[in-house]
């Protein structure tokens, strides 16, 4: 029954994306007051030779989080659900992931986890050079429609990097999908949100969708620290 489940799943993204690999990015979802020992037990084991084949991880702070109850998620990067396998075996499979996995439940108290796949963007994102976004929570009834609006408009408009999750594996209740619109700085993120939005073709826009979309949250996040995938590349 999970092997079907799973294989419709995936069916469902291959059709819907026309993608030839589906990413996955996993997140967890959590409460801590030491997230320098995160940022420390992380730096340590992304370090060393047991964290080989393991792709790229980000730990973020929700400063203004909204109705999300997180303070930080770490989200793990994979560019295809074996990717993702990979890594659960690399963190639970060795004794350096192990260590850093019993740290973690030491000084974190979990709220949610679930996970993405990114199914449209614009802009040239750079994570490590555009560290502060806006994450939107949404409640979508027809995403083929919402989904060609929102490229239509994003693509016109927008001046920062954005992108569209579809959340599979949601870790929110009531979200289908989330959009993540980041900036260098958040004078950028703001201006472009109120030059876009604010403007009587997003007025437009936001009316367009009117049965079709629910705002369930904001937040506001940033980059704390990257750890960039070591993925050897098969030649």
């Amino acid at each position: 029954m999970i092997k079907k489940i799973l294989f419709l799943f995936l069916f469902t993204i291959l059709v819907s994306t026309n993608l030839k690999a589906i990413p996955i990015h996993a997140y967890y979802c959590f409460n801590t007051q030491q997230a320098e020992t995160i940022v420390n037990i992380f730096d340590e084991f992304m370090a060393s030779s047991g964290s080989k084949g393991a792709s790229t991880h980000r730990l973020y702070a929700f400063p203004l989080n909204g109705e999300n109850l997180a303070t930080h998620c770490i989200v793990s990067e994979s560019d295809t659900p074996d990717q993702h396998e990979k890594n659960v075996k690399i963190f639970e499979g060795s004794s350096g992931g192990q260590k850093l996995l019993g740290t973690f439940f030491n000084v974190v108290e979990p709220i949610t986890e679930g996970a993405g796949t990114p199914i449209a963007s614009y802009g040239n994102l750079d994570p490590n050079k555009h560290t502060v976004s806006m994450l939107i929570d949404l409640k979508i009834n027809n995403d083929e429609e919402f989904l060609k609006t929102w490229n239509i408009f994003v693509k016109k408009n927008s001046k920062s990097p954005a992108t569209l999750f579809a959340d599979y594996f949601t870790g929110v209740q009531g979200r289908t999908h989330y959009v993540v619109i980041s900036a260098e700085s958040l004078d950028d993120l703001i201006n472009n949100l109120n030059s876009t939005l604010g403007s009587e073709e997003g007025r437009m826009f936001s009316l367009s969708l009117r049965g079709n979309r629910e705002i369930l949250g904001r937040s506001l996040i940033n980059l704390v620290k990257s750890w960039e995938n070591k993925i050897i590349k098969e030649t």
